[in-house]
């Protein structure tokens, strides 16, 4: 998939000896149909198995794009030893931006009558 990227065929031919591999949430990507983890510290166990590099004991390189940054954020303070180097793009962290300034206004109304349903199945679909 990533190869058809043009992007990445740029980088590639830039960098040839690059080693990259692209790890993904469960519930996203290539991976939608397989169920989301309902915590933090699962989901960083499925990127972590998904890692090629990390079953060689190889330090990776973690590039996090939005909720990707904020994992990989807490994936680098849980387990230092396995990140190399870091890039966070486009993240929103509550220690460097209060909650108002990282939610349009407007989902403010979805968020509240996604409060008041009763019903798990009903909060998930509204989401």
């Amino acid at each position: 998939m990533w190869e058809r990227l043009k992007q990445y065929r740029a980088l590639k031919k830039q960098n040839p000896k690059l080693e990259f591999e692209p790890i993904e949430i469960p519930g996203n990507g290539t991976l939608h149909q397989s169920r989301t983890p309902l915590n933090v510290e699962e989901t960083i166990q499925s990127l972590q198995n998904q890692s090629s590099f990390l079953k060689k004991n190889n330090p990776i390189n973690l590039l996090g794009i939005s909720l990707g940054g904020m994992l990989a954020l807490k994936w680098a303070e849980l387990i230092p030893s396995q990140i190399e180097n870091l890039i966070i793009i486009n993240s929103s962290l509550k220690q460097t931006s209060s909650f108002y300034k990282r939610l349009r206004i407007n989902q403010y109304f979805k968020l509240f009558e996604c409060i008041k349903k009763k019903d798990l199945e009903e909060k998930i679909s509204e989401i």
